[in-house]
């Protein structure tokens, strides 16, 4: 009777943890809904107008551009539920990877860093999103050419970008401002006799300066439904901008229906998957 009792209270807490952690999966999933709902949507429109557009490489490459752009804003929300920081050399590997793609419409630009830093995620973020902020802009205009350097140090974090384009046409993301207003930031514009110099820089934040003291207890209790709620995100959304990205990048004749079909209602579902 008492084993019984036993298994059977063992039973009970189980269903009431997997309740729990469904409720607080589906609390993390809304929040990232939120915060992409609005490029997931813009990202729709652009596949719309794809077939129409009048530089079909052009706008190929701005819709790869925020595709890749929104799945690694996926990766650094849930990131930001594990830790505070994140490796210099990994943010520098992710502006690589927006380089890649604006090759496609003829941008070429070059990457280098310094690695062995850990700066703050949240100024990750801000400089992830203020290159693809250039990126997207560099498509716009014909043979593009950008040396970016991204500089991690004990004075903080440095995004710098030289363009041979004139930065006259280049808009910073009100967002991105707030995040530099915010963390103290600075943000340049330097015209110059070939081009302009552009950059993006962030001080030492308290989560670097206090990093030794920092300790893991406070990520623990999420980390068992963060990594339940990215499984699901990458089950749902990972696999269909996988599968845009791969018929956009390599498909030598798009198919504009399955495209279209593709892109409609990309992150519905994410709740209840």
């Amino acid at each position: 009777m008492a084993k019984m009792a036993t298994i059977y209270m063992c039973e009970e807490q189980r269903i009431k943890r997997n309740a729990q952690d469904e409720g607080a999966i589906a609390v993390l999933l809304a929040q990232l809904e939120y915060e992409i709902a609005g490029h997931a949507f813009k990202l729709g429109m652009m596949i719309e107008h794809l077939e129409g557009a009048a530089d079909k490489r052009q706008a190929t490459a701005r819709a790869l551009l925020l595709i890749c752009y929104i799945k690694r804003c996926c990766t650094l929300f849930f990131r930001k539920r594990e830790t505070d920081t994140i490796p210099a050399d990994e943010l520098r590997r992710y502006i690589e990877e927006l380089a890649e793609i604006a090759a496609c419409a003829g941008v070429g630009a070059i990457v280098t860093g310094e690695t062995g830093s850990d700066i703050d995620l949240r100024q990750a973020e801000a400089l992830y999103s203020f290159m693809h902020n250039v990126m997207n802009w560099a498509t716009l205009s014909e043979d593009v050419k950008m040396l970016v350097h991204l500089e991690a140090g004990s004075n903080g974090i440095t995004l710098k970008i030289l363009s041979n384009e004139s930065a006259d046409s280049f808009q910073i993301d009100e967002n991105i401002m707030s995040e530099v207003a915010l963390a103290d930031g600075s943000y340049l514009v330097k015209d110059l006799d070939t081009g302009a110099g552009i950059s993006l820089s962030f001080p030492v934040s308290a989560s670097i300066a206090n990093k030794d003291n920092i300790g893991e207890c406070a990520f623990v209790g999420l980390e068992r439904v963060t990594k339940l709620a990215r499984l699901r995100t990458h089950e749902v959304l990972g696999e269909r901008f996988t599968m845009l990205m791969r018929n956009l990048r390599y498909e030598d004749v798009h198919d504009y229906v399955a495209l279209r079909n593709q892109s409609r209602g990309l992150i519905g579902g994410l709740q209840s998957a």
